[in-house]
């Protein structure tokens, strides 16, 4: 069963940082940010907000989102209250 705190796709913390998917699979591969790999083939990485957090907490003041901003809920997205 998989961590429920690690409920962030790549796409959703490439889109939440602006940038291309790619760049965090390097921060991945960089040991920048905290992720677990699902199993499988296409092995799928999850973030936690705990670990993006973390991320944003070491990046040494670059040029990366404010945190509070990162995880405001917008008009548009689904209210995760099930």
């Amino acid at each position: 069963m998989m961590d429920l705190d690690y409920k962030y796709s790549i796409e959703d913390v490439a889109k939440k940082f602006a940038v291309n998917p790619e760049t965090v699979r390097r921060w991945c591969r960089e040991g920048k940010i905290k992720y677990i790999k699902l199993p499988g083939k296409k092995s799928k990485y999850r973030f936690s907000e705990t670990g993006i957090r973390e991320f944003i907490a070491n990046s040494n003041g670059n040029d990366l989102p404010v945190e509070e901003a990162l995880f405001e809920k917008k008009e548009d997205e689904p209210s995760e209250d099930k």
